[in-house]
């Protein structure tokens, strides 16, 4: 995963918030940010930022 790349929550587990829950059950592609570490990423869901555990996301779209 790059900065740029379109992003999509992969997987929801019991507990999540429902704002996660949401982003999985729709689909919703995010735009990746940034990387905080190895373990957290920040992402751009329409016009919100998230901070989403990266082991979480998969690539819909790469940006080349």
């Amino acid at each position: 995963m790059k900065v740029g790349d379109l992003v999509r929550v992969k997987n929801s587990v019991t507990g999540d918030i429902p704002e996660m829950v949401k982003l999985w059950r729709d689909r919703t592609p995010c735009l990746l940010l940034h990387s905080i570490s190895h373990h957290w990423t920040c992402v751009l869901d329409k016009d919100v930022y998230r901070k989403i555990p990266t082991h979480r996301l998969e690539v819909v779209s790469e940006s080349r």
